[in-house]
């Protein structure tokens, strides 16, 4: 549990006051194990304090973002996660210059739909930016007052 503790907290996070309870296992119920890395052994069946979990990489909020697609940026877009999955990388966007911009990890992303007047659209999980520093992307790509920038880390979207 606490080798995920980074995606557990990013859902739970919000009881970080409270404790995760062992209640029952089939199998190694009093299994322990220690990493190199690791000061002391951790305890297959022991409550672990939510807050003793890693820092989450995402908060459980998610965001519907609906933009145009160019046929460049789906080119980019698959360039980029061709080699690892979309979850991997993190969409900057806002809604118009002189809002702070917000960040979301890729949980699907569709190039055209049919019933969003031709827009694509992005579903993103919201990125902890109080523990995550994304990184800033380098090149722009504009169509339709829609700025597109994307690199090897992240997408940027920019209405306005």
């Amino acid at each position: 549990m606490r080798r995920w503790g980074s995606f557990l907290r990013g859902s739970i996070d919000k009881y970080s006051t409270a404790i995760l309870s062992f209640l029952k296992s089939e199998k190694n119920a009093t299994m322990y194990s220690q990493l190199t890395t690791e000061s002391a052994p951790v305890y297959e069946g022991a409550d672990v304090n939510i807050s003793a979990l890693d820092d989450p990489f995402f908060e459980n909020v998610y965001y519907t973002l609906d933009c145009v697609v160019p046929s460049l940026m789906i080119t980019v877009i698959n360039s980029i996660i061709d080699s690892k999955p979309a979850y991997y990388f993190i969409v900057r966007f806002r809604a118009n210059t002189a809002e702070a911009y917000k960040y979301g990890w890729i949980m699907k992303f569709e190039s055209r739909k049919q019933d969003n007047k031709g827009l694509g659209q992005f579903r993103l999980l919201k990125v902890a930016t109080a523990y995550i520093t994304p990184t800033y992307a380098g090149t722009s790509y504009t169509a339709d007052n829609t700025s597109v920038t994307a690199d090897d880390n992240s997408i940027t979207v920019d209405n306005g």
